[in-house]
C-alpha cells in the first residue's frame, strides 16, 4: 500500500500529530497506514533503516528541531534523492529553514500548513498529502493563520477568540 512518512524528532508535538492523524483517518475512511510515522528522540543517533522507504513511499516531509546539517536529515534526503521520491523538510534553526525535492507550490502548501499549526491546519496538511501524492480523492482547504490567543475549545478544530467565546456563553445563559 502506498503511504507518505512523516519524520520527526519535535518530542513535544510528536503524539500531537500521531493523534490527529489517527483521528482523521477514522473520521475520513481512510487507511491509517497511508501515513506512516518515523520519531526520533532529541538525543537519538540512530539513522532511519533506508528499507523503511521502499517503492510504495510516494513522499516524505520532515519536521525537524535543528538545522538541515543534521547527519539524520541529510541521510533521509539522500534516500529521496536515490529513491526519486519528493521530500519537504522544515527546520527550526538556520538559515534556510527548508529544503525540498517537489514543486514550489506543493512545498510552499505544505510549510503553510506547518507554519500556521493548529489542528484544523495539521489535519488539512494530511488530506492535501493524500490527495496530491496517493491520489486518493478527499477534499483538503487551504491553510489558515491562526490568532496568537484564544481559548481553547475541545469540541472546535481551531482556537476561538473571545469575542465568539463570550457569544457561546451568553447563548449557553440564555438557555438556562
Amino acid at each position: 500500500m502506498n503511504y507518505i512518512l512523516f519524520v520527526s524528532n519535535k518530542e513535544s508535538v510528536n503524539p500531537y500529530y500521531v493523534a490527529a492523524w489517527k483521528n482523521l483517518a477514522v473520521s475520513n475512511g481512510v487507511s491509517e497506514s497511508n501515513i506512516k510515522f518515523q520519531m526520533f528522540s532529541g538525543t537519538e543517533k540512530t539513522y532511519m533503516d533506508s528499507n523503511e522507504v521502499n517503492e510504495y513511499c510516494k513522499g516524505i516531509v520532515v519536521n525537524w528541531m535543528g538545522q538541515k546539517d543534521d547527519k539524520r536529515v541529510l541521510h533521509i534526503l539522500k534516500l529521496a534523492r536515490e529513491k526519486a521520491i519528493p521530500l519537504l523538510a522544515i527546520f527550526t534553526y538556520g538559515n534556510d529553514k527548508a529544503i525540498h525535492l517537489l514543486t514550489d507550490d506543493s512545498a510552499d502548501q505544505i510549510a503553510s500548513y506547518m507554519d500556521n499549526g493548529g489542528m484544523y491546519n495539521i489535519k488539512n496538511l494530511y488530506l492535501y498529502l493524500l490527495n496530491k501524492f496517493l491520489k486518493l480523492d478527499v477534499i483538503y482547504k487551504n491553510p489558515e493563520t491562526l490568532p496568537w490567543s484564544g481559548i481553547y475549545m475541545p469540541e472546535e478544530d481551531n482556537v476561538v477568540e473571545k469575542e465568539v467565546f463570550l457569544r457561546s456563553i451568553i447563548i449557553l445563559l440564555c438557555l438556562l
